[in-house]
């Protein structure tokens, strides 16, 4: 009898241990060990259920509230592995937290450029021309931002209003406004036809003369422009001199250009008339006696 007493006492002093072994002292079975999701598991239980793991003296130990089912589950089996122990004291963990990088939201523009002329940056800019066109330079302020610039085809006289919409990296959209005004383009033509006395004078090298008798006091000068936008300064003369009279004639076109004309009106003396009217008698008697002489000889020849 005491032999049987003795015994059962011995097998609930055995029994009492390992529970005390297994539960109270919180030593986790290695073969049990697995980690996911950066966390260590342990189990130590016949039922199974499970304690985040830390490490003592080369051993695992439970630690928090118990979990009851396999806390790194079936989907995170690639993850699960036996890890040896370790003592926590000798190990420096790193733990490595990436972070995505914040996209920039820099929509501005640094410089706008126009046919090379550089102009200030604001959300409405202006630019004058007389071109049908223009060629447009932009650069972003944030070079990972891109643009689009919108209605740059060919201008109409007036205005044109072109877009330049800037997208920065994180997709923001900031809008710029160029209003390019197109002048009517300016006529550079500057041809004139001269008429005095209703006779057209030709000019050389923008120069001519023109000759009156000694009896004129005065002429009457009148001229036709190739362009009507085409404007004329001349210069007067209220009294003809005798000798050198000289006209300036300035023609000045649409665009500014100009060109000088010089017309020099010679006025003969009565000795320069005298002359002329002489030299010009001479001629014609000559040129009548001439006739005359071929017409006798002429005569002659058919009588004989």
């Amino acid at each position: 009898m005491k032999k049987s007493v003795y015994i059962i006492f011995v097998l609930f002093v055995f029994v009492s241990n390992m529970v005390i072994v297994d539960a109270s002292s919180g030593r986790l079975k290695s073969d049990s060990i697995k980690t996911c999701n950066g966390i260590t598991y342990g189990s130590h239980s016949s039922d199974n259920h499970w304690h985040v793991a830390s490490m003592k003296n080369g051993s695992y130990y439970a630690t928090g509230s118990p979990i009851y089912s396999d806390p790194c589950g079936l989907n995170n089996s690639s993850e699960n592995s036996y890890v040896q122990p370790h003592e926590e004291n000798n190990t420096n963990t790193i733990n490595e937290v990436f972070v995505e990088e914040e996209k920039s939201s820099d929509n501005l523009l640094k410089s706008v450029e126009v046919d090379n002329n550089s102009l200030i940056v604001s959300e409405v800019m202006t630019y004058n021309t007389n071109k049908e066109k223009v060629d447009i330079k932009v650069t972003t302020n944030n070079d990972k931002a891109t643009y689009e610039i919108k209605n740059n085809s060919n201008l109409k006289v007036g205005e044109n209003l072109i877009y330049i919409d800037v997208k920065a990296e994180n997709g923001n959209i900031k809008n710029y406004m160029l209003n390019v005004n197109r002048e009517k383009e300016l006529s550079s033509e500057k041809g004139i036809i001269v008429y005095i006395n209703n006779k057209e004078i030709e000019f050389k090298d923008f120069k001519a003369t023109f000759n009156v008798s000694s009896n004129e006091e005065e002429i009457n000068i009148d001229y036709k422009l190739k362009d009507k936008n085409t404007s004329v300064k001349m210069s007067k003369i209220s009294k003809l001199k005798t000798g050198k009279n000289n006209i300036d004639i300035i023609v000045t076109a649409e665009d500014g250009s100009e060109n000088k004309y010089q017309l020099n009106v010679y006025k003969n003396s009565t000795f320069e008339d005298f002359c002329s009217l002489l030299l010009t008698v001479i001629l014609f008697a000559g040129l009548y006696y001439f006739v005359r002489f071929i017409t006798r000889k002429f005569k002659k020849q058919k009588k004989s």
